[in-house]
């Protein structure tokens, strides 16, 4: 079994273009979103600040994703011997709110 998730356009679109904070009492995390359209590239940077004893030690790191649209990941699975079972769209088929263009698949070898 093969079981993944990817972000399509509307996710990106609807969430990577964020900027955000979260503030705990041990823990601070800055976070920038950027996603070009053009290149379908998208990018998170994170600063993050966890407090240990009296001082603070910050962590920065950078996710990078690259959109594809469905049915190029439905091609590949198909080219690398991969039967797509399922298809799941996570807020209209598995309530998951908030997710708005993140689909699941569970696919297995053919």
């Amino acid at each position: 079994m093969f079981l993944f998730d990817i972000n399509t356009e509307a996710a990106f679109h609807h969430r990577w273009l964020e900027h955000y904070t979260v503030i705990e009492p041990e823990t601070v995390v800055a976070v920038e979103g950027d996603y070009n359209p053009d290149t379908k590239l998208a990018r998170y940077d994170f600063a993050a600040f966890r407090r240990r004893q009296t001082a603070w030690h910050r962590t920065d790191f950078t996710i990078r994703e690259r959109c594809y649209p469905l049915s190029t990941i439905k091609r590949e699975l198909s080219r690398h011997d991969f039967k797509l079972l399922h298809q799941l769209d996570a807020e209209a088929d598995l309530n998951l709110h908030g997710h708005t263009g993140r689909t699941f698949f569970v696919a297995s070898r053919t």
